[in-house]
């Protein structure tokens, strides 16, 4: 799993300084479905829930992967919202029903 702190300076890097503040619209235009994941190590986004389902489904996100959005100070294990939880388990679970053969 890729470091919290690398993965906060790789956001910084693509994104600007952790103190350059977006302007109020900037931030406001923002849906609240949209969020970073840590793949690879890389910060990914923003990316939509929709996206967020089928990258889990695919096994690029897990419950162990870093996320973070507007208005958070730090990266946090997916698994740490109950939200987002609940949408990678459900591409998961829908990956593996898809390889399920069926059985008459």
């Amino acid at each position: 799993m890729a470091d919290a702190g690398a993965l906060a300076g790789a956001f910084t890097q693509a994104f600007g300084g952790a103190g350059s503040e977006a302007p109020v619209e900037e931030r406001l235009s923002m849906p609240g479905d949209e969020w970073f994941v840590g793949i690879n190590g890389v910060p990914v986004g923003p990316i939509r829930l929709s996206e967020l389902r089928s990258k889990a489904a695919s096994g690029a996100v897990s419950k162990e992967s870093l996320v973070w959005r507007d208005g958070f100070e730090d990266w946090r294990p997916l698994k740490t919202y109950p939200e987002l939880l609940a949408i990678v388990e459900e591409g998961v679970s829908s990956a593996r029903a898809s390889l399920t053969p069926f059985t008459p």
